[in-house]
């Protein structure tokens, strides 16, 4: 399962059982540390997850102060689900997110709707394709 953690919404992304996939699941409205913890542990039992990937948000390729929330979020997740967790440079995901749903035509309020979970699915798509080089 992979998040785009946002200020105001997390995006969330699954895979098939054999990693080859990345869809687009759901976002989540931000309710509060404790309460995102929550709902993120719900749909990983739901979804059966058996890793948490967050997007990194680096800036330069540097850990700013986004990056450290999203990584105190990470740790937090690892403590409170006890499911491992990876972390991914989430880059340009959401640009890459609305290009593609430009180019499928989807109206704006649409896109608005959906962007952060399908930016969810690029990071994932990134991870599972990182895990794939390693094993080549």
């Amino acid at each position: 399962m992979a998040l785009d953690v946002g200020r105001a919404r997390i995006g969330v992304a699954v895979s098939d059982e054999a990693g080859l996939t990345a869809q687009p699941l759901c976002v989540l409205r931000r309710q509060g540390r404790d309460e995102d913890v929550r709902a993120i542990g719900r749909l990983a039992q739901r979804e059966g997850a058996r890793l948490i990937v967050l997007g990194l948000p680096l800036h330069n390729d540097q850990i700013g102060p986004e990056a450290q929330r999203v990584i105190s979020l990470g740790r937090r997740l690892q403590r409170r689900l006890g499911l491992p967790v990876g972390f991914t440079n989430e880059e340009d995901t959401t640009i890459e997110a609305h290009e593609a749903m430009l180019e499928a035509d989807l109206s704006r309020k649409r896109r608005a709707e959906v962007v952060d979970k399908v930016a969810a699915a690029l990071i994932l798509r990134r991870w599972l394709d990182g895990m794939r080089e390693e094993v080549l």
